[in-house]
């Protein structure tokens, strides 16, 4: 049995008029029925019935899905290009109806220029979509429920730049200072240290969802407004929709740290200056100028406005050079001009190049390059092109690929073709140029250029020429040997090292190289080149090598090979048997048996 002392007792019997009248109050409050509370209570008390207008907002019920319809992130609507694939349509309201994304913006770039823009996203996506999260964990959350999204959906993973966590990145804010004299300005306290870098609030993550080449960028509304990519992406003639008005950009007194981080101060208000320009206007007005001065011949002009715009525009600088170059008119006699021309472009080549766009300034220099060649080989004769292209690229880290040698090769043929006065020694020195060339491209050896095609078609043209002497070197023949040591040859390079024997009058060895292996063919594997022999015979119009053709049975190959005569064949056959036999009677059993 419970036994309460007097003063508990006391202390009881004051909170229990307290507890029933908190009880009838809870009954005025019920969210019953109103005509079960107008009936009277169980324990005969009667109540004051409260009026409607009382009720709390807790007990009001309220339509939740009318509401959700009505907000913001439904009521937006999207406009999608026309003909966009489904998957576009569904991420993105994925973004708009899951995940709250806002302000959300769809740009097509499957049609545009791609020389109109300036980054590497723009030039390999078909969809940009843009859009405006709360936080910089919200655009996290976002990557993630759209990561696995799409993952179920397409069977894809998204890549996502951007994702940097807050605690990582204060470590190395930490350490920055801990190696840095910074951390002597801002003193030992954490408060002074952490005010002196950005905060992690604002946040930018680029997605490329790798599903029809469609990208995001999920980013907070301030660090939009900063960046203004609807200006990069938007088509040329909307993009003044998009330019941030000056009442957007932030001030300068608002940037202003303490004397003692005056640097970092300077470096901060350059970095916002540069932001309230729009990057593509830039870039035209930059090329623009420099056209001009190109143009007028003005190079001193020229040369510092190079220097002032060098380092942040060195791409368009090179490429706007490049396109004057090939659209003025440069006298190609006065070499002085020339050396002008080849000065501003090495002076507007960067020290380290950005690996987004090395691609585009080494094509913009091997364009240069050829030009120069092609206006005057003999002020830029092959050889240079070795040193300014292929050592340099390697040198600097970037590989020597199989176009780089195609493009050299093209260069030495082109110059030996269109020098008159060419003669054995040119044939020599371009030999010279030749081997110093292909011991820059490590991967490449004998066997990967026997199976070549194009390489070794172009090799073989630089070793003759197409003179009246069939001037050609020595290492010709130790190269077509080569290749008959080898066997294994396409049918494509079998008639590349035939047509260069024939443009020789080599007859010898050009039966020598046809012949190979003739009799290891089984019935109906014979693939050797029959159409470029018979034709390369025929064209000879040597009646002589015709007969001898005919006579000693090279023909009877085409049947005991079982080789399909196609059109072609057939053709060149009928104008070997008119040549050789106009009559008609002398080869009349032989075309019986072959066709």
């Amino acid at each position: 049995m419970l036994r309460l002392s007097r003063g508990r007792l006391c202390g009881l019997n004051q909170l229990l008029p307290c507890y029933l009248s908190g009880s009838r109050q809870l009954r005025y409050y019920s969210t019953k029925d109103e005509k079960a509370s107008d009936s009277t209570e169980d324990d005969g008390i009667s109540s004051p019935q409260p009026s409607k207008a009382a009720q709390p907002w807790y007990v009001t019920m309220i339509d939740r899905n009318e509401t959700v319809r009505d907000s913001v992130f439904q009521a937006q609507k999207v406009e999608f290009p026309n003909g966009s694939p489904e998957s576009l349509r569904k991420i993105t309201n994925r973004l708009k109806d899951h995940l709250g994304v806002t302000d959300i913006l769809v740009f097509d770039l499957r049609d545009a220029d791609r020389g109109n823009y300036t980054t590497a996203v723009a030039k390999v996506s078909d969809f940009m979509v843009i859009g405006t999260a709360k936080s910089a964990k919200h655009c996290q959350r976002c990557f993630m429920e759209l990561n696995g999204f799409i993952k179920r959906e397409y069977g894809s993973v998204a890549y996502v730049e951007g994702d940097v966590n807050g605690r990582d990145e204060k470590r190395r804010h930490k350490r920055l200072a801990r190696k840095t004299n910074l951390s002597k300005n801002w003193g030992s306290n954490s408060s002074a240290l952490s005010g002196g870098f950005q905060s992690n609030s604002e946040a930018w993550f680029m997605i490329d969802c790798h599903v029809d080449n469609i990208f995001l960028n999920i980013l907070t509304e301030q660090r939009r407004e900063e960046l203004s990519l609807e200006e990069l992406y938007a088509p040329e003639n909307e993009r003044y929709k998009y330019k941030r008005s000056e009442e957007k950009v932030p001030q300068e007194e608002t940037l202003e740290l303490q004397d003692d981080n005056n640097i970092l101060a300077g470096l901060k208000r350059l970095a916002y200056q540069r932001r309230q320009y729009s990057t593509v206007p830039v870039a035209t007005a930059i090329s623009g100028k420099l056209s001009g001065f190109l143009e007028a011949q003005d190079f001193n002009n020229a040369s510092s406005f190079i220097d002032e715009h060098k380092h942040e525009h060195s791409l368009t600088l090179l490429q706007t050079i490049a396109k004057s170059f090939a659209t003025h008119k440069v006298p190609v006699v006065d070499t002085t001009k020339l050396r002008e021309w080849h000065t501003l472009f090495d002076q507007c080549w960067p020290l380290v190049l950005d690996a987004e766009t090395a691609s585009l300034h080494w094509s913009t220099r091997l364009r240069f390059l050829k030009m120069l060649n092609v206006a005057n080989r003999n002020f830029y004769p092959v050889r240079m092109f070795i040193n300014d292209y292929l050592l340099l690229k390697r040198s600097t880290g970037f590989p020597l690929v199989r176009d780089d040698l195609l493009q050299f090769l093209q260069m030495v043929t082109i110059n030996l073709s269109l020098n008159p006065k060419a003669d054995y020694w040119d044939l020599v020195k371009a030999n010279g140029d030749v081997v110093q060339a292909l011991k820059l491209f490590d991967e490449l050896n004998g066997d990967s250029l026997l199976h070549d095609e194009l390489v070794m078609t172009l090799l073989l043209r630089t070793m003759v020429l197409n003179d009246d002497k069939r001037t050609r070197l020595h290492s010709l023949y130790e190269l077509v040997d080569y290749v008959m040591h080898k066997r294994a040859v396409s049918p494509a390079i079998m008639a590349s090292v035939l047509e260069i024997l024939g443009g020789i009058r080599d007859w010898n060895k050009f039966f020598q190289f046809w012949e190979l292996g003739a009799d290891d063919f089984l019935p109906g594997e014979d693939d050797r080149p029959w159409y470029e022999f018979l034709r390369i015979v025929v064209n000879s119009n040597d009646l002589n090598l015709m007969n001898k053709l005919v006579n000693e049975g090279h023909l009877l190959w085409l049947k005991r090979n079982e080789v399909e005569l196609t059109q072609d064949i057939e053709s060149q056959l009928n104008k070997l048997f008119i040549k050789v036999d106009p009559q008609g009677v002398t080869l009349q059993s032989l075309k019986n048996y072959l066709y």
